[in-house]
């Protein structure tokens, strides 16, 4: 599993250990079975599963139940199944996707306003390009993984980076910015394009945080149709647009 803050300072030591070890047993919720009285320990919870019917793609989720990690490589969600004879896992995934089916819950209803119109039906008019250029921009990339092929503008380094490109590797780390100069691992993205429709995938960038509460996702403020253009970019591989 892929675990960003671990990831970055814990795996190098840049954490104590203790603290390394309290970031693991929340963010992989271990505390969920095992249970503790440690605040500081809370299980990092789930996505909501109010309208998972509407929001993911069932073929998808079908092979997710399967293997998390196998069609979302870095997941925390471990494989509940995999104690389970392979004669009864497909019994056992028949009857949670029936479950899950049922849980359907209306889309938000955007108020458009004099500064913030809101197209109909805004996310089936998603514009590849400047989708590709927001991602790149409005924050994305702080996290996920960016365009090889994109060209970023060019900016004046900073003092720090000024300094750092004067220093040899072991001036680096004798002055503690060994983690400044490392490169970090982008946060993985899923098979987007097998797993959203662009009305799903739109309506989660507008509001992150209402489908995953406990997530590290933020909103990034986007207008819809600000979101609906990444939607496009993030699902431009999409074959057919999968439709709800």
């Amino acid at each position: 599993p892929f675990v960003a803050g671990y990831d970055r300072f814990g795996r190098h030591g840049e954490i104590d250990v203790l603290a390394a070890g309290r970031l693991l047993l929340s963010e992989l919720s271990c505390t969920a079975c095992h249970a503790s009285d440690e605040a500081p320990l809370a299980p990092k919870s789930g996505p909501r599963l109010d309208g998972v019917a509407d929001r993911l793609d069932e073929r998808w989720l079908r092979r997710f139940l399967a293997s998390p990690q196998t069609v979302k490589p870095g997941t925390t969600m471990p494989d509940v199944l995999a104690g389970i004879p392979a004669v009864e896992r497909e019994t056992t995934i028949a009857a949670l996707l029936a479950f899950l089916s049922t849980q359907h819950e209306p889309w938000p209803v955007l108020k458009a306003g004099g500064a913030n119109p809101v197209v109909h039906r805004f996310w089936e008019r998603g514009n590849v390009e400047n989708g590709r250029r927001l991602y790149h921009t409005a924050g994305c990339v702080a996290c996920h993984e960016a365009d090889a092929d994109y060209e970023t503008a060019q900016v004046k380094p900073s003092p720090l980076d000024e300094l750092l490109a004067q220093l040899d590797p072991e001036e680096i780390a004798e002055l503690g910015l060994a983690a400044a100069v490392r490169a970090v691992n982008p946060v993985p993205h899923p098979d987007l394009p097998a797993k959203y429709s662009r009305q799903s995938l739109t309506f989660f960038l507008l509001q992150p945080e209402t489908i995953r509460p406990a997530g590290r996702m933020p909103g990034l403020k986007l207008e819809p149709a600000e979101a609906a253009d990444i939607a496009a970019w993030l699902l431009r591989e999409q074959s057919a647009p999968i439709t709800l």
